[in-house]
Order: structure tokens, then C-alpha cells, then sequence
């Protein structure tokens, strides 16, 4: 697909994909990362069925990233690793939400980014290497952490 074809594609799922971080930044107020995940999976099929085009991480780094600039606030790195997780899965890509942890001069700060097909799709906005990898969601229970 030309980067003409990704644009258009990221445009189209942009506002379900706005729809999806809000539910993902409220869900992690109340319940737990994987729970969240859970709902957001279910719902990313039905985007991807409406949507109904090739969704890949090109497309899916497009959709979050114009959604998250179009909103008002901030939302959480694991917020937009978990959206972007669920529509590359509901799209039948893998994605590994990944969390790290960095001690910088003030204290603890934490940081998740999702990998598919061998290159990070959402989450590299920081510097990746100051922080040490935990693991996957799958492996650490996010919910203990605070994520920026």
C-alpha cells in the first residue's frame, strides 16, 4: 500500500479510534489494564468489520496518532498501546503491548508501546532505550503501575 493509501486509510479510522481511546482512558480509571483490553477488543472488530479496509501498523499508528492530536487532554501511553493493540488483533495482525521502566533523576516512570511485525507501531514518541523492558502485558499486571 503507497503511504498515500495509508493516510487515507488512518483518516477513515480515525474517529472510531478517537471513540476507543476515550473508552480505554476512562476503563483504566475504574478496572484493570487487562479488562480494559478485553472490551476493546470486541469493539475494534466491529471498526475493523465497518471500516472494512486493510488495517495494518502504518494505518493503525495514523488513526491513533491523528485521534489523540484531534482531542482535548492527554491520554496515557497505555491507553493508546492498548487501541492500537486492539485494532491491529481485531485486523488479524499480531501486536505486543510492551512496558518498560526508567528511573530518571526524579523518581520511577513507566512507559508501554506496541511492536507488530517487527517494528514499533505507537509508543516510540519517547525514548525507547532509557527505558528497561518488564516484559508484555500478558507477562506484568499493568494496573500496578502509573503510566504517562
Amino acid at each position: 500500500m503507497t503511504a498515500s493509501g495509508h493516510a487515507r486509510r488512518a483518516r477513515r479510522l480515525a474517529v472510531p479510534t478517537g471513540l476507543l481511546l476515550i473508552v480505554a482512558s476512562a476503563g483504566l480509571r475504574w478496572i484493570s489494564a487487562t479488562r480494559v483490553r478485553t472490551h476493546l477488543r470486541r469493539m475494534a472488530r466491529v471498526v475493523v468489520l465497518v471500516t472494512s479496509g486493510s488495517v495494518d501498523g502504518p494505518v493503525v499508528r495514523g488513526a491513533v496518532r491523528r485521534a489523540d492530536g484531534a482531542m482535548p487532554g492527554q491520554r496515557s501511553c497505555l491507553a493508546k498501546s492498548l487501541v492500537a493493540a486492539a485494532l491491529l488483533e481485531a485486523a488479524g495482525r499480531d501486536a505486543t503491548v510492551r512496558l518498560g521502566v526508567a528511573r530518571p533523576d526524579e523518581g520511577f516512570q513507566a512507559h508501554s508501546w506496541v511492536e507488530s511485525d517487527g517494528w514499533v507501531v505507537v509508543g516510540d514518541d519517547y525514548r525507547l532505550e532509557q527505558y528497561e523492558p518488564l516484559g508484555t502485558l500478558a507477562d506484568v499486571d499493568a494496573a500496578d503501575y502509573e503510566f504517562e
